[in-house]
């Protein structure tokens, strides 16, 4: 009887799935950060087993605030 109180239902898995869905979707994405590098390789025609290809790197760099500071603060 012991392993049937453990057990999590189907019903309940599928409804906690949906919760985190519907939690990343609502989710504010809109954070206070500023970009301060931005760098980009570029490798034009390097030969590979499938024919040439071009190779890119882009590295960005950014600082995210946090909190209740604000962009004077950090300065």
């Amino acid at each position: 009887m012991r392993e049937s109180q453990n057990k999590v239902g189907l019903a309940r898995s599928v409804g906690r799935f949906w919760g985190h869905l519907v939690g990343g979707v609502k989710a504010d994405v809109s954070r206070d950060s500023r970009e301060v590098r931005r760098e980009t390789e570029v490798r034009e025609g390097v030969e590979t087993s499938h024919g040439k290809a071009t190779l890119r790197r882009t590295v960005i760099e950014e600082i995210e605030f946090n909190g209740n500071e604000t962009e004077s603060d950090e300065r």
